[in-house]
This record gives C-alpha cells, structure tokens and sequence, in this order.
C-alpha cells in the first residue's frame, strides 16, 4: 500500500503540474516557430521521476528480503542505462536520449528476469535443482560454513495423484511448497528438487535449531491438514546432514540426507502400517 501511495502521490503532482504548465508555462513552453523550451521549473519533472526511480529501488531490496526472489536481476542492469540516459539529456541540452537508454534498460531487464526464469520452479515457484548449483558456488565462498540440508519427501503422493488426479496432486504440492516457505522463513533457501522432493538448506549446524525446524514443518502439516479442509492429508519424510564444502560436495551432502530421509520415511509407515502403499 505504501509504494502504490507513492506512486500515486507523485504522479497526481506531475498531472497537476502539467496541467497548470498548459496554462502559464513553468516546465516547459512551446514557441512561435514550434520549438520546445526548458522554463524555471523543468527540475521538477527531474525530481518526479527520481522519486518514482528511488521508490522502485526501495521495492526491489525490500522484496528480495523479504520473500528471496529475485536474485538473478541484478538492479543496476535497470538503474545505470536510465541515470545515464537522465543525466546526458541534462547536460547536453537539444539531445534526446532518455527514451533510448529507457528502452536499453528495458531490454536489460528482461534478460535478467529470463534468467530468474530459468531457475524456478513453474509450480511452485521455488527455486528448482538446478538452482542447487549456484548455491553451492555461494555458499563456498562465504566465510561462515554453517549450513546443513535437509531432504523432504511427501508421503503417499502417489496415492493423492492417483485417487484425486493429477491437479490435486499439483495442489498439494503447491501447498506442501508454501508451508516449507512460510515454516523456514529467513533461516535458509527453500527448492523443489524433483517431483514431491523438496531441499532445503539451511544456515544452521545446531541439532536444536535443525530439531525444531522440523518439528515446527509436521506441526505445520498438521494444522493444514486440521483447518483447511482439503480432500488429502499431507505429512513428509525428512532427514537431514550437515554440510562441509571442505569435506564433501553438494551431492555427496544429499546423498547422505536422502538415507536420512528414507530411514524417517520406513519408521513413518511402519507407526501408520494400514497407509503403506507397499504391502
């Protein structure tokens, strides 16, 4: 609410602006032989857009924070083509070149969110495995190597899939997808790694801390399962390792937490024998 404010705030001005300029030229005038001239008050339409261009780059850092996205759009491939267009048309009077370097940023940015594209996931809108690569990369080189990963498998997926289709199936996923979201918050990087497997790696090697966590992720299914009213039950099989780039690659790392995760995924149907699929 507050960028949409804004945004109207400044725009109303520029409208009222504009609109008093038709009338006593303050911005801009337009002489006998058709020729557009700068008056006092052109600075203002300048301070407009910067403020428009500021609000935006607010929105961006706040959105990447807050919610992880974004992390393939650079924002100077957006910001650089436009001061550099603002500012040459300020200095070299007569010379249009705001709109093309507009269009340069333009062009720019959807390069950038081709990019961001390529590593989501469509239904979900996690990062997907191939995001896992890049991560990897990051993560060596940052200082601190406190991270463990944690393997997540549905538990009778195959059996929502198969009694209430496909789309339902989808349906859940989306929805075991937007719990791990909202569970693991800020305390790592949630991707869906392929078909009902999701990793999560996070930025912690604490027993307690990674305990919690998915303790917190079952009592999160269980409240779904308890409020939402959905035709399935959700529940998943977890395990988890912790990670050392000095030691061990990122798939060596899920190799290990997938033998984690297999062994909670046996205990589960063996407390729950009348779901297993198997028998």
């Amino acid at each position: 609410r507050k960028h949409r404010r804004i945004i109207q705030l400044l725009s109303m001005i520029g409208i009222v602006i504009l609109v008093v300029n038709f009338f006593v030229p303050i911005v801009f005038s337009i002489g006998e032989n058709n020729l557009y001239s700068r008056e006092k008050l052109f600075w203002l339409y300048l301070v407009l857009d910067m403020g428009i261009f500021a609000d935006s780059f607010v929105l961006y850092i706040h959105s990447r924070r807050r919610s992880g996205m974004l992390k393939f759009f650079p924002v100077w491939a957006f910001a650089i083509p436009v001061l550099i267009g603002v500012t040459t048309q300020m200095v070299m009077y007569g010379v249009s070149t705001i709109w093309p370097f507009i269009a340069v940023s333009i062009s720019c940015v959807f390069m950038c969110l081709q990019n961001e594209v390529m590593y989501r996931d469509k239904l979900t809108g996690l990062y997907n495995r191939f995001y896992l690569n890049i991560l990897e990369g990051e993560l060596k080189e940052r200082s601190s190597n406190a991270f463990s990963a944690v393997m997540i498998d549905v538990n009778r997926f195959k059996e929502i899939n198969d009694t209430y289709g496909h789309l339902t199936g989808d349906d859940a996923l989306i929805d075991v997808a937007n719990i791990l979201r909202r569970v693991v918050s800020d305390l790592g990087e949630v991707t869906r790694y392929a078909g009902d497997e999701f990793i999560v790696i996070v930025n912690s090697q604490d027993a307690a801390v990674m305990d919690d966590l998915l303790d917190r992720i079952n009592k999160a299914m269980e409240t779904f399962n308890a409020t939402k009213g959905k035709p399935y039950r959700l529940s998943v099989s977890m395990g988890y390792e912790k990670m050392d780039f000095n030691k061990h690659t990122m798939g060596e790392v899920l190799d290990a937490t997938d033998v984690r995760m297999y062994e909670n995924k046996r205990e589960f149907y063996r407390t729950h024998p009348g779901l297993n699929r198997r028998r």
